[in-house]
């Protein structure tokens, strides 16, 4: 659980240490618009009648990010494959919306780290200290700067003050072009290069050790959607095999709520239980399975004014949910309000 917190604390550190009113975490995330919220869902592959499909949902890769009306995050989700919170990271502003300090909580909501923020006189963040419950130190993260205000080289330090890693950034513009780990001592781990297509998201990664040989690479083709932010990002190995599939879902400020209806109820719908779906079709059918197996068929009838869905089955009892639907998600319940299923849609 440790090792989690701590790269939860890596991963956001190299976002949140140059978060300012001019460089903000939707620059870091290369997102477009006043973005609100992305939820993030991987999952691995499947062939299927000799094409790559969606499978189950992966151990890692799920989260949600959430930001200000500035831009910058103000919390991090990393969630399991059934949607259970793993981590939760919050982050605090003062009210010029410069980083304050960040926590980190558990499944069951226990604080497990404190960070405090030390900046410099152009408040960026310099340095970093993860303190745990009894407000003891566990690291120390240290950054460094270019002029320009871009961030090149980092170190993590342990409890007691010795170096556990560290790394270095070559930029090409704006983006990291090619990063550097070292070991305790100094000693190249790995270097990673990183390739951008045209809208400046990742298209290729090349790893190599500390021999400079080649051990892994991969390429990335997404979907965007309307302000040019992806959607659909898939991932393959250095075999060129379509390996992962990840679904990003972007809510933003100006969104209006939308409402569940019959042209956006239509396709199939995985619940929290990960192997079980619901396909509501065109023509008013469903089916219900799990994996590639139909266990229920039947018709489904949906009431906007009641809020409810009504699935009338060919093989058991029919029944009436009670249903909401926030940020893309179908939440269904008996009448009585009991017994919440939640659904996202494939």
């Amino acid at each position: 659980m440790k090792k989690n917190f701590l790269m939860l604390l890596f991963l956001t550190s190299l976002m949140i240490s140059s978060c300012s009113r001019k460089q903000n975490s939707l620059n870091d995330y290369n997102l477009q618009g006043k973005v609100r919220k992305i939820k993030v869902n991987t999952f691995e592959t499947k062939i299927k009648f000799g094409k790559y499909e969606i499978g189950d949902k992966n151990y890692s890769g799920n989260y949600s990010s959430q930001f200000n009306e500035f831009g910058n995050l103000v919390e991090y989700i990393d969630y399991d494959r059934d949607d259970n919170i793993k981590v939760r990271q919050v982050i605090n502003y003062d009210e010029n919306d410069i980083i304050l300090s960040s926590s980190n909580y558990d499944s069951d909501g226990n604080l497990k780290l404190k960070f405090r923020q030390f900046k410099d006189s152009k408040n960026r963040v310099i340095k970093s200290i993860a303190y745990n419950p009894n407000g003891n130190i566990e690291n120390t993260y240290i950054f460094e700067f270019l002029d320009s205000g871009q961030k090149v080289n980092g170190k993590c330090l342990n409890n007691k003050g010795k170096v556990s890693y560290s790394w270095s950034n070559e930029l090409e513009g704006s983006y990291l072009k090619t990063q550097i780990g070292y070991d305790s001592i100094g000693k190249i781990e790995t270097k990673t290069i990183y390739e951008r297509n045209d809208k400046n998201d990742l298209s290729a990664s090349k790893v190599y050790d500390s021999r400079n040989v080649l051990i892994d690479k991969a390429k990335y083709s997404y979907k965007y959607d309307s302000k040019n932010n992806w959607i659909e990002q898939k991932i393959f190995d250095k075999n060129n095999k379509l390996t992962y599939i990840v679904k990003r879902k972007i809510f933003y400020f100006d969104d209006d709520a939308e409402e569940l209806n019959s042209v956006n109820i239509i396709g199939i719908w995985n619940n929290n239980k990960r192997d079980n779906w619901t396909e509501f079709k065109k023509d008013g059918t469903y089916d219900i399975g799990q994996n590639e197996n139909i266990n229920d068929y039947g018709k489904w009838d949906l009431n906007i004014e009641q809020k409810t869905l009504t699935l009338k089955s060919e093989k058991n009892n029919s029944k009436k949910y009670l249903y909401s639907f926030e940020e893309q998600k179908l939440i269904l319940s008996d009448i009585d309000g009991d017994d919440e299923t939640i659904f996202e849609k494939r």
